[in-house]
């Protein structure tokens, strides 16, 4: 029992038997997702006779929907139950791997089956995912919200380490079929908790156009200093963040000399489990300081970890050395994107929770092939190394310029009229 009041005292939201049915279910969900997310480019590059070109145009397009829509799902949110909206969303994203289940099953699926059935589920994706994190408002109380922000980061995390791991095993060993199959079957228990929970929706009345609203939203998120500032935080680490790892695969031989593919794909991997570790504790680190020290300075402390690791891992001389720059630059870029998250979602008024949302979904993924674009042009013509120095560089200058505001309480803005 005092096991149990420990972990609740760390982590507040598990006090919350919703958000721990949901917190579990999406865990499972989410590594049938990496897992098909592991297959789907393997086959591509299978049909293709590893055309790099193709699959890069497959990412592109698979990512374009989510570019196009994201914002408008926000508005959408804000006027629907958001449980039944993710509810339908999960639906749509079992029957997109169901498909791929089936064509694969029968021999029949192509290149043109892959980026048509990618980009509807990227129309999805753009409906589900800031649907899905303006509805944690509504399993868990004001108080809790940092600690279940944490702690869907930390899975999310944790999924995205598992999730390949499996897919690639499976793939292996059973074929493609079997893993499209396992991620059909991961969504029907995060589909049956939503059905099974309730929520209180804050729905924005009727009377205004979508398109209207989406304005209004943004107006809002615009003219609001401590959601602009994190915002636009959020859009450079998108574009010079995140997006190191685009280059990462040519860093073993750029950087230590490796030259053996074997070992190159080995150490790359290496490096990947070492930022996805590093990002696990990054977010659970949140989740359990953020009542104590303010969400602003995590903030501002995760970028700066990250910019100097960064620069670490570019001058890094020796492997081990880069392990460390890795885990150090994925604690510290979860523990920024996390405490961001959570500044949002505390400052923004629930009646533009949906659309706000919506707009940090744009700029965190939508906009991230532009960025995926510049470092791998800078890294082609100054070399990786000193891509990465430029990247920090930039990640520097930002946190500088747009630093967010000091949270030390949990203010509520003002409704504005629609």
């Amino acid at each position: 029992m005092n096991v149990v009041s420990n972990i609740t005292k760390q982590f507040p939201a598990l006090r919350f038997k919703h958000f721990r049915a949901f917190f579990a279910a999406q865990f499972v969900s989410l590594i049938g997702t990496w897992m098909q997310g592991t297959t789907i480019p393997y086959l591509v590059k299978v049909i293709t006779n590893g055309n790099n070109f193709m699959l890069g145009v497959v990412s592109a397009l698979n990512t374009l929907p989510i570019m196009l829509f994201t914002l408008f799902a926000g508005a959408i949110a804000d006027r629907h139950q958001k449980r039944k909206i993710v509810i339908a969303t999960q639906i749509c994203l079992l029957l997109q791997a169901a498909a791929f289940a089936v064509l694969s099953f029968s021999h029949a699926l192509g290149l043109g089956h892959i980026i048509l059935l990618g980009m509807i589920g990227g129309l999805f994706l753009a409906f589900d995912m800031p649907t899905r994190q303006a509805l944690i408002r509504e399993i868990v109380d004001i108080k809790a919200l940092p600690s279940a922000i944490a702690l869907n980061s930390s899975m999310f995390n944790a999924a995205r380490t598992i999730g390949p791991a499996f897919g690639a095993a499976i793939v292996a060993a059973l074929g493609a079929t079997i893993c499209f199959g396992a991620n059909a079957i991961s969504f029907i228990g995060i589909i049956l908790v939503l059905i099974w929970m309730r929520s209180t929706s804050t729905i924005v009345p009727t009377g205004v156009s979508s398109m209207r609203s989406l304005r209004v939203g943004i107006k809002y998120a615009r003219e609001h200093h401590g959601i602009r500032s994190v915002l636009i935080l959020v859009a450079l680490c998108s574009l010079f963040g995140w997006t190191y790892v685009v280059v990462l695969p040519t860093v073993p031989k750029d950087f230590y000399g490796i030259q053996d593919e074997a070992r190159q794909v080995t150490c790359y991997g290496l490096l990947m489990s070492a930022s996805g570790v590093g990002a696990v504790i990054g977010a659970l680190s949140v989740s359990v300081f953020s009542r104590r020290l303010m969400l602003s300075k995590a903030f501002i402390a995760g970028w700066v970890l990250f910019c100097l690791s960064l620069v670490g891992l570019a001058l890094s001389p020796h492997f081990w050395m880069g392990m460390v720059a890795m885990f150090s630059a994925g604690l510290g870029l979860t523990t920024s994107q996390t405490a961001g998250n959570s500044l949002v979602q505390l400052l923004v008024s629930d009646q533009y929770r949906g659309r706000v949302m919506g707009l940090y979904s744009f700029l965190f993924i939508g906009i991230a092939p532009f960025g995926s674009f510049f470092i791998g042009t800078s890294a082609h013509i100054i070399t990786t190394r000193y891509a990465f120095l430029v990247n920090a560089l930039l990640c520097l200058i930002a946190i500088i310029l747009f630093r967010p505001p000091t949270l030390t309480s949990h203010p509520e803005p003002a409704p504005a009229k629609a």
